[in-house]
């Protein structure tokens, strides 16, 4: 409140202060002398110019005697006027005529006047500094397009390095368009101060205006860095980043800086893609959409090329499913999203797209496409009325090659030869075409290899066969097998064999061997297969042996019939001289899930025994190779033998289990179990109570089958329990390896 009181009575003392010292000087600087209240003024002599050669003669002040001073009254009134001692004329120098001529020039918006004002002195007067700086500068924003003005500063900055001065240069260069020019002198501003904002604000605007953005950017990042809230700056730092293609690293720093800027991310996609790094170029766009809810066709088809390169079937259908949405009539859009969805698995969906495509007309490219998807796809029907149509439109190798394809798919090879054949016909040397020949080809040699798999080779081999009554059988042998064209094969086998007993010294061991010769032959599915040899045994004598055998399937029944004749021992698994001659038949049917078998045989030997049996089989598969399994038999001889097991009637039912694993190369496996019972009509050998008709059974077998491409290792065997009667034991095994060269 004191401050209020006294501030206006001093702001008056002030001013009137400032007014007397006024009324004071004004008048003396004008000449006026103040006496008190009264003032006198001595006009000014006016000045004299002396003339050229003529010299100007000094005034004469009379002199006056020392000590003496004069009367008032001697003195005339008018001598009692202060008379001031003369001065010197002033006048302005050259130079600042000069400047004042330039002052004026400038003043009346005369820049030439000036510049030639200047320019004058400079011829009389060079390497003047203030001067060579004033007139670069009037050059510089003159209308003359020389360089002259820019001399003028190089000139300058020769006669001595003033920072000041360099940066007027620099800023003149850049306002000329002078940009590399203004970036060299720039980067020596910035190399002398290197935290001057304007220095590096300048720099960066010479790179970006001299087409030099990738240079720009480092420099307008550091300004933007220090002064973040200045939308321009921001602004020119996002065009000189968009006027160049960065690298991945670069465009994930700019992405660091701003994460919210799309652009950004956009140039982040595209780095990617240049490197070639598909999967994060795709990630990159998918990061992009989700900050753009609404993206525009061609980013959406960009992306969707990216995720294609990234090999993403899924995502390439989807983004360009967008793209159709946004441009439907697009038909070339549409067929590149009808062979993502084909590529993504989604066949139904290409195919779909492929009518809309077909609407109306028949193109046969688009009759082609489709007939593909319809092969892949299983309708065959339609894949054969589109492809013919496509080459009946338009004859090309490519329609006549996937319907080669579909035959050779179908098993009509036939066919599929034809349409190979027309297709090197239309297109000589094709390469799909030659493939699909090959294929044929190799086919061909496929089912040759798997049709006679079994039949050629040579297999080296070593069996068991034996009972607890005394009878054993034991092989070592060869067999090899060759080919005669694809659907027959030679066979061949040598072995060597051994009839033993347990108690040697009653029955001792007779050694032998054999010898046979045979020939497969296959027609459409069924196996024709012949063979006969000689056998030769100690005590026994030599017997010959053959068999004929056809198999194969008949409409949905598997068949099989065969005539078999030679020694009986191993079929009674009695030692002994006896022949036989056997005809055995069997059949099975599937029906789903269910197979049904049924078998007869009817044996005669040498003896005049007849052995009759039949047997019948339930197979139920419960899934993942498991199988529930039936098997009953019965079996009966005409009359008895002391030699042999010879049931009048004797039947049999097991039921069990079945596991079963089958590929046509590597581990094959196969392997039963079945308990059950046998019912004779005659009293059971080694039952406990003769009464009793019935024994419990078990029997089992495994096949085992390793395959590689040129040799398998087979395993088999079988055990039985019970089968003759209580207490009975059999079991067989084999083992042997095949190679194939």
């Amino acid at each position: 409140m004191q401050t209020r009181r006294w501030y206006p009575l001093l702001l008056i003392a002030l001013v009137t202060a400032i007014s007397l010292g006024a009324v004071v000087s004004i008048p003396s600087l004008r000449g006026w002398h103040l006496w008190g209240p009264f003032a006198a003024h001595t006009a000014s002599e006016p000045l004299r110019v002396a003339q050229a050669g003529t010299p100007t003669p000094a005034p004469v002040i009379p002199a006056q005697p020392r000590g003496l001073v004069p009367d008032a009254a001697a003195v005339p009134a008018a001598s009692h006027a202060h008379t001031p001692r003369a001065r010197p004329a002033w006048a302005p120098s050259d130079r600042q005529r000069m400047l004042d001529r330039v002052y004026l020039a400038g003043k009346e918006n005369r820049p030439d006047d000036a510049v030639a004002a200047l320019e004058a002195w400079d011829a009389q007067h060079p390497n003047d500094p203030q001067v060579l700086r004033e007139l670069a500068r009037l050059l510089v924003r003159g209308s003359r397009v020389d360089d002259d003005g820019f001399v003028r500063y190089r000139a300058l900055l020769a006669l001595r390095s003033d920072t000041s001065v360099r940066a007027e240069y620099a800023s003149a260069l850049l306002a000329r368009q002078r940009y590399d020019s203004a970036a060299a002198n720039f980067r020596i501003l910035t190399a002398d101060d290197d935290t001057n904002i304007d220095y590096h604000l300048g720099l960066g605007r010479a790179l970006a205006w001299g087409n030099h953005p990738r240079e720009a950017e480092p420099e307008l990042r550091w300004v933007v860095a220090r002064t973040p809230s200045d939308t321009v700056l921001v602004t020119m730092l996002r065009l000189a980043r968009g006027a160049f293609d960065p690298s991945a690293a670069e465009a994930g720093r700019w992405v660091a800086d701003d994460p919210s800027f799309p652009p950004y991310r956009l140039a982040l996609a595209r780095a990617n893609m240049r490197e070639h790094r598909f999967g994060l170029a795709a990630a990159s766009f998918d990061t992009l959409f989700a900050m753009t809810p609404r993206p525009g066709l061609a980013l959406v088809r960009e992306a969707a090329s990216a995720h294609s390169s990234a090999s993403d079937s899924v995502g390439d259908a989807q983004l360009l499913g967008r793209a159709v949405a946004l441009s439907p009539l697009d038909l070339g859009l549409r067929r590149s999203y009808a062979e993502a969805l084909a590529w993504s698995g989604d066949r139904t969906g290409a195919i779909a797209q492929y009518d809309a495509l077909l609407a109306g007309t028949n193109d046969p490219d688009l009759m082609l496409a489709r007939g593909r998807l319809y092969a892949w796809t299983g309708n065959s029907a339609a894949a054969e009325r589109d492809l013919c149509l496509s080459a009946a439109l338009s004859p090309s190798p490519e329609a006549w090659v996937m319907l080669g394809d579909l035959y050779r798919w179908r098993g009509d090879r036939s066919r599929a030869q034809d349409a190979y054949d027309r297709a090197i016909a239309l297109h000589p040397g094709d390469r799909e075409a030659a493939s699909g020949l090959e294929a044929l080809s190799a086919a061909a040699r496929h089912d040759a290899y798997v049709t006679l798999r079994n039949d050629l080779g040579l297999f080296p081999f070593s069996s068991y066969v034996g009972d607890n009554a005394g009878f054993s059988l034991y092989t070592a042998g060869m067999r090899d097998g060759l080919a005669l064209g694809s659907r027959s094969a030679l066979t061949l086998g040598l072995e060597g064999r051994r009839i033993g007993a347990y108690d040697a010294i009653d029955r001792p061991a007779m050694n032998g061997w054999a010898a046979d010769a045979g020939l497969v032959h296959y027609v459409g599915g069924f196996r024709l297969a012949a063979d006969g040899g000689i056998a030769r045994h100690e005590s026994l004598g030599d017997f010959g042996f053959g068999s004929v055998t056809a198999s194969g399937p008949w409409n949905r029944i598997w068949t099989s019939v065969e005539l078999r004749s030679g020694a009986a021992y191993q079929v009674l698994m009695s030692a002994g001289a006896l022949r036989y001659s056997d005809a055995l038949a069997s059949a099975t049917i599937p029906f789903g899930r269910v197979a049904l078998s049924a078998g007869v045989d009817q044996m005669w030997l040498s003896d005049g025994n007849t052995r009759n049996s039949m047997n019948v089989g339930v197979r139920y598969s419960l899934g993942y190779g498991v199988s529930a399994v039936y098997a009953g038999g019965m079996i009966g001889f005409d009359h008895g033998s002391d030699s042999y097991w010879d049931p009048r009637r004797y039947s049999s039912h097991a039921v069990g289990l079945e596991f079963a694993s089958q590929h046509e190369d590597g581990l094959s496996f196969t392997a039963r179990v079945l308990p059950g019972i046998g019912v004779s009509t005659d009293a059971v050998t080694g039952a406990p109570d003769q009464s009793n008709r019935s024994a419990a059974q078990l029997s089992s077998n495994f096949a085992m089958d390793y395959r590689r491409r040129w040799w398998d290792l087979r395993l088999d065997g079988d055990y039985a329990q019970g089968v003759r009667g209580s207490g009975y034991h059999s079991a067989r095994a084999r083992a042997g390896v095949r190679i194939t060269p």
